[in-house]
């Protein structure tokens, strides 16, 4: 009996830890992604990338995910939402992530080249 009492405990406390870094995982921002709110202007999101290799197709998809990320953060409201409300944050995410386009195309384009090597602008930011 002492045996099986012991197996529910350690699946117990495997359970809980993996609750605790699920939950964890879901509230902890994305890397190289902050929202800004300045006053009366409108909130912006910082997107990093300095840290990425964008001759990588790897990097250049951590880029796009990154923008993905922050246009979430910054058209979707947190808890309940009407229809309405989710389609226009739908609407306002996709528009996000076709103005950031343009600059994440730059972004590629200057990662070979000198100026991002003597560190020029390593960052995004969508409206």
């Amino acid at each position: 009996m002492k045996m099986l009492e012991l197996k529910f405990a350690a699946l117990a406390t495997v359970m809980a830890l993996a609750a605790t870094g699920a939950t964890i995982a879901a509230v902890t921002p994305a890397f190289g992604a902050e929202v800004v709110v300045n006053g009366a202007s409108a909130p912006s999101a910082r997107v990093a990338y300095g840290d990425l290799n964008l001759r990588s197709k790897a990097g250049v998809a951590r880029l796009e995910s990154r923008v993905r990320t922050a246009a979430d953060r910054l058209c979707h409201g947190i808890g309940i939402e009407t229809l309405a409300a989710r389609l226009d944050a739908l609407t306002c995410r996709q528009a996000t992530i076709a103005a950031a386009a343009p600059d994440v195309r730059r972004a590629i384009e200057r990662s070979g080249t000198a100026q991002a090597a003597s560190g020029g602008a390593n960052t995004l930011t969508l409206r």
